[in-house]
């Protein structure tokens, strides 16, 4: 008797359904949770009168023009890695849209970080 047969005759459509439902969950939980800790770090850094620091081209600028600024263009910038890869390679859309807020969560923490050392 072989595996197929010992499992139910939908199991791996169901596996496959709770995947495709689970990946873009967990991708959006990660960049809301990445955008959420690199804002509250750079309001942070605000509070203690320093400049927050940002990846961005123009973060200086960004910073000037306060914290909304610096969330769109953050928030621009995980909606340009997910357009790019959605078209250059679908496949990995959500690697890209996971590994966007991932890197925002990782600046976040490092900005914590400096702001830390400051002190």
């Amino acid at each position: 008797m072989t595996a197929r047969y010992l499992t139910a005759p939908g199991a791996a459509t169901d596996r496959r359904r709770l995947r495709d439902y689970v990946a873009p969950t967990v991708a959006t939980g990660l960049v809301l949770l990445g955008l959420a800790v690199s804002t509250v770090t750079a309001n942070t850094a605000v509070t203690m009168g320093e400049v927050p620091v940002t990846l961005l081209p123009g973060g200086r600028w960004l910073a000037a023009l306060g914290l909304p600024a610096l969330v769109t263009a953050r928030a621009a910038t995980v909606g340009l890695a997910s357009g790019l890869t959605a078209r250059l390679a679908p496949r990995y859309r959500l690697h890209a849209v996971a590994a966007a807020g991932l890197g925002w969560l990782l600046w976040g923490v490092r900005q914590f970080w400096v702001l830390l050392a400051l002190t």
